[in-house]
């Protein structure tokens, strides 16, 4: 998992590295509460959409020298920018900070224009063109992994609002897609329900990541699922 990567960047790293280990067994890990906003935010950058097509690969596997120099290009530059505008010493602890911020994936992902900016939605309620998208990035990540010898599982998260009945997420919209392209689906929120008390996995009963409880579940119920 990595912070702000939706569905077609998980495709993309599934097409990229995956083909060189030819792993038997992929978790696709689905988190209800934000996957949707983020393959929303994705569709709209022509190069993830790309990953899409049954041949697409940048070769980045055998590319981290180029990789590394960008990055680091673009991390002396945001700095160089901070600095002149703090422009004396003593404020170079604030151009670190600054540059932090810079340099989250999320941020990083923008500027270098793999991730549009702009808030496209994404509150639960999904469309069939939607739908319909990720249905093919998951048939597209299967084939390929199929195409090693490998099986594709998909790990569904539930998030905390539906633990406390506050949002419904689309889940059966979202799982008959995923079981119409026959892929395993591991489902963490019927584990989750079978404890009287599903909001003690989330940490102070508030926060959307799981607390140990609740990863130690889903860990488990993984082990378990791709053992039979």
């Amino acid at each position: 998992g990595m912070l702000g990567v939706g569905p077609l960047s998980m495709l993309g790293a599934l097409k990229e590295y995956l083909p060189v280990v030819k792993p038997k067994v992929v978790l696709w890990f689905f988190y209800e509460e934000n996957d949707f906003r983020d393959l929303l935010k994705e569709s709209k950058t022509p190069l993830l959409m790309s990953y899409l097509q049954d041949h697409f690969n940048q070769d980045l596997f055998n590319r981290q020298a180029d990789i590394d120099q960008a990055l680091t290009a673009y991390v002396e530059q945001v700095f160089d920018q901070e600095l002149t505008k703090q422009n004396n010493k003593k404020d170079t602890a604030d151009a670190w900070k600054t540059l932090e911020g810079h340099l989250k994936l999320s941020h990083l992902r923008q500027r270098l224009g793999v991730i549009q900016e702009g808030n496209l939605g994404g509150n639960g309620e999904y469309n069939d063109g939607q739908l319909n998208l990720f249905r093919t990035v998951l048939s597209q990540a299967k084939e390929a992994v199929e195409g090693w010898g490998g099986t594709l599982y998909f790990v569904y998260l539930p998030a905390r609002e539906r633990c406390s009945n506050e949002q419904n997420y689309n889940r059966d919209l979202v799982l008959a897609r995923v079981k119409d392209l026959a892929i395993p689906v591991i489902d963490i929120h019927r584990s989750f329900q079978k404890n009287d008390d599903p909001l003690s996995f989330f940490p102070f009963r508030r926060f959307g990541h799981y607390n140990e409880a609740g990863n130690r579940v889903v860990a488990e119920e993984v082990l378990r699922s791709i053992a039979l």
